[in-house]
């Protein structure tokens, strides 16, 4: 059973569909900080933050601290795996190592 603060109860397949649709739009997400960091020019939070929003079509209102923090960890969460795919090998597969890290300024 799926209790979400904004809508009805879900049980069985409509949780699994929900789960799908949360994670794919995650990815989406995703998508688009990659897409946007790639772009010259694009090295501030803010500017790629203000960008995915409006790839997204998301409403102004959308761009607050929590969104800004979510786009800072989609950008970390880009250096550390691309840290750790560099440096990590096991038995000549690529390990992706994702450590905990905290950023001194939080």
């Amino acid at each position: 059973m799926l209790l979400s603060s904004w809508a009805d109860p879900r049980c069985d397949d409509q949780v699994y569909k929900m789960m799908d649709e949360g994670i794919n739009y995650i990815q989406k997400i995703h998508k688009e900080v990659l897409r946007e960091k790639a772009k010259p020019g694009s090295a501030e939070t803010a500017v790629i933050a203000t960008q995915v929003a409006k790839n997204l079509g998301l409403p102004q209102i959308a761009l607050n601290p929590l969104f800004f923090k979510s786009i800072k960890a989609h950008l970390n969460g880009i250096v550390i795996a691309s840290e750790a795919k560099q440096s990590v090998k096991s038995g000549g597969t690529d390990c992706f190592v994702v450590p905990m890290r905290r950023d001194s300024s939080q």
